[in-house]
């Protein structure tokens, strides 16, 4: 798999790392499937009154990058 890699720690820059490797070979996914990991989508129970207000939490930053690329994120319901 392109941009397939190790990096110390799950995180940020190892997500962004493996979506450009994908990017510059295939093009941009459509949609990426992927389990419910905190580091994609948050997974707390913790609201802020403006995230009440629209209806959704903030998102993560991979997440906001996913939605500003257009890449749709589907969260499977198994690891």
């Amino acid at each position: 798999m392109p941009g397939a890699h190790f990096c110390i720690e799950e995180g940020l820059v190892g997500y962004l790392r493996m979506l450009l490797a994908v990017s510059q070979k295939n093009g941009l996914p459509w949609a990426i499937y992927r389990d419910r990991h905190s580091a994609l989508h948050r997974n707390d129970n913790h609201w802020q009154t403006h995230e009440l207000k629209a209806g959704r939490q903030d998102l993560t930053q991979i997440g906001q990058a996913m939605e500003e690329l257009g890449v749709e994120s589907i969260r499977a319901l198994s690891p």
